[in-house]
């Protein structure tokens, strides 16, 4: 069809839909009103639909941004991560730079989605109190906050993972089913972080080798990353787990490091000696 027999067929079906309009209108529409819209340059549809797709993908785009920063708010308000630790601003040296570097490769494949093994990857990072293991952890947080608009991370303690699988006996409905919402986002999330796991350097008790080979294994079967911190001493880690979760450890794909040193904490000073 030819320009002037498209432009032709819409100045008739303008023609017929303006008159049929008046009619409609009884009389509300005037035939100067019908000429005046008739003179306008006919809606281009296509590009109308166009405008309105990206309208609406305007909105969902700033709808899933803000989805993305009240959950950031909610991550490090609700695990206490402060935002000044990053992989970038924290001190690397001797002591430190191969644990943060196993723990920013960790982070760097799960952002762009690289799957290194056939298993799930599990970092342990083993360093003495106040070696920098919960900084590690906070920048592993922030790295995943900050670098995906998808990705779900936690960062827990052992204690108070513990505290999801404990229930008195006087305790409320509403108390239960909160912790267990808990423990269902710890089964879930795409990087979990355990903190001062057996950080007093006691053995799990049957009941804690139960859940957390249950939470190894849910989190196993469905390609969960995992960084687990503690000042144990790995070689004596399959006694402290038991053979069970200690298996279900060995099922991931695990790398291991060490914070070297002692505390990076400042001194406590009492006339101008160290304690």
């Amino acid at each position: 069809m030819t320009e002037q027999r498209k432009s032709q067929a819409r100045a008739f079906s303008s023609e017929v839909l303006f008159n049929s309009i008046k009619q409609l209108s009884h009389g509300l529409i005037t035939d100067a009103d019908v000429k005046e819209i008739s003179a306008e340059p006919p809606l281009d549809m296509v590009r109308a639909r166009r405008q309105e797709a990206h309208t609406a993908y305007e909105e969902i785009l700033s709808q899933q941004q803000q989805r993305r920063q009240d959950y950031v708010k909610a991550i490090r308000a609700r695990d206490l991560v402060s935002e000044r630790y990053t992989f970038a601003s924290v001190i690397h040296d001797d002591a430190n730079s191969a644990a943060l570097g196993a723990a920013l490769g960790l982070c760097a494949s799960l952002v762009g989605h690289k799957k290194v093994s056939e298993n799930p990857p599990l970092l342990l990072i083993q360093g003495n109190p106040g070696s920098g293991k919960t900084v590690l952890c906070s920048c592993a947080v922030n790295y995943i906050l900050s670098g995906s608009q998808t990705l779900t991370v936690r960062l827990v303690s052992f204690a108070a993972l513990k505290k999801t699988q404990l229930h008195a006996n006087d305790e409320d409905f509403e108390s239960i089913r909160q912790k267990r919402e808990i423990w269902q986002d710890f089964l879930q999330v795409d990087l979990l972080l355990i903190d001062n796991f057996l950080q007093d350097n006691k053995g799990l008790s049957t009941y804690e080798q139960q859940y957390l080979t249950e939470l190894l294994n849910i989190r196993r079967q469905t390609d969960k990353a995992l960084c687990i911190t503690t000042s144990l001493d790995l070689s004596y880690l399959r006694d402290a787990v038991g053979p069970g979760c200690y298996e279900a450890l060995r099922s991931y794909s695990v790398m291991a490091e060490q914070l070297l040193g002692q505390s990076r904490n400042q001194d406590i000073l009492l006339h101008g000696r160290a304690l």
